[in-house]
């Protein structure tokens, strides 16, 4: 709770969630409105607060949290929600395609070509790219077939393995990096995980153990 209090100075108590309330919650018994969206006993919970302090906890952490793989996975998501969502103009963010770019050099560019060839070469990558993202979002070309959009909406069928199905057989390269990155795991589990490993290594007489001896230890037990 005390943890709570700092991150959220406006939350006075945490003992439930607020919900959605009817219009008319808001007064008291005597019939005034009140300075509370929800009051929950002990206090209550100013919901116009709550949001912006998490607005601006976001704000901070937004950068790292979201990297490069993130801004693709976004855009190359064969989700009809998520076409939806990252084809509609008001959604456009000029980070999501930066992110592209980056990735293609870094992914698909050729390291054998240097100077001038290898920027040329990252360029033709990178108009190749629009040009095949064009009509995955438009549903054009060899993306026009309403079979490959209803295995798209179903959630037992993972990004990736649409990608490596329906994108990856008929582009050069928007198939290959949209595999890549709607294939990486953003979430913490695998940290989790590992750091699950570690504390079981990392007890007792044991805890003062090295990093390198530990990163050791943690790969033959993972």
């Amino acid at each position: 709770m005390h943890c709570a209090k700092n991150l959220f100075p406006s939350l006075k108590s945490a003992k439930q969630v607020y919900s959605d309330q009817d219009s008319d919650s808001s007064d008291d018994e005597s019939g005034n409105e009140s300075d509370c969206d929800v009051d929950i006993g002990q206090g209550c919970v100013d919901s116009n607060n709550l949001v912006n302090d998490v607005v601006e906890l976001w704000k901070i952490r937004r950068k790292p949290l979201l990297n490069d793989f993130c801004h693709d996975a976004y855009l190359m998501s064969p989700v009809p929600e998520m076409v939806r969502h990252s084809t509609n103009p008001e959604n456009k963010d000029p980070e999501d395609f930066r992110a592209v770019y980056k990735l293609i050099s870094k992914i698909l560019g050729d390291y054998s070509l240097t100077g001038e060839a290898g920027k040329q070469h990252t360029v033709g990558l990178i108009h190749e790219f629009h040009s095949e993202y064009r009509k995955f979002k438009n549903k054009q070309g060899d993306f026009q077939s309403k079979n490959i959009w209803i295995m798209a909406s179903d959630p037992r069928v993972l990004a990736h393995e649409w990608h490596e199905s329906y994108s990856v057989p008929y582009t050069n390269v928007f198939g290959k990096l949209a595999c890549r990155v709607t294939s990486k795991i953003l979430g913490i589990g695998s940290a989790e995980r590992d750091w699950k490993i570690v504390k079981r290594i990392k007890k007792g007489h044991r805890s003062n153990t090295g990093t390198e001896k530990v990163k050791k230890q943690t790969t033959i037990a993972g």
